[in-house]
């Protein structure tokens, strides 16, 4: 490992009073679980700040469409790599990375009364939802599911019905 690496270890180590092994371990996962999969189509990093003024670039309509076509595409792609199936549970598990490793959202679920809740927190205003909304939408359709989506200005909740009482959206 070279110096330079093992300083910034150390340094962020002590920042958040936690072991270079720790550290190591997370960049790992990031890795295993994220980066190599995002790296086949092209992964860049930018900051919420640059996302948030390119949705503000566009009107409301260019943005809900960007949302649907992005999620109809990428997340495809990945989760049959990583998983090798399209499923509610691997898309969940997609969202999650997405939360995780991206820090796009911050992701919840809980079930209740039979119904899987799904919250995605948010700093992007409300283009952000317009963009996640319409992400969702397709992202869902593409395993045969249309759950209920709302949206407030820095949030997006997915209701899930239990698979009997979904209609089929393919």
């Amino acid at each position: 490992m070279s110096e330079r690496a093992l300083k910034a270890l150390e340094d962020e180590a002590k920042r958040q009073n936690m072991s270079i092994s720790t550290i190591l371990n997370q960049q790992l996962l990031a890795y295993a679980d994220f980066e190599r999969f995002f790296r086949r189509l092209g992964l860049i990093k930018i900051s919420s700040a640059t996302f948030q003024r390119l949705l503000q670039a566009g009107s409301e309509k260019e943005v809900a469409r960007a949302g649907m076509e992005a999620g109809a595409d990428t997340p495809r792609s990945i989760v049959l790599a990583k998983h090798g199936a399209l499923t509610l549970d691997t898309v969940l598990d997609y969202l999650e990375m997405l939360s995780e490793y991206a820090g796009q959202f911050e992701f919840g679920e809980a079930d209740t009364d039979g119904k899987r809740i799904i919250t995605l927190l948010h700093r992007l205003g409300p283009l952000g939802s317009v963009f996640y909304v319409n992400y969702m939408r397709a992202l869902f359709e593409g395993v045969g599911l249309s759950p209920k989506i709302s949206s407030s200005e820095h949030s997006v909740t997915i209701e899930v019905l239990p698979q009997r009482e979904q209609t089929a959206t393919v």
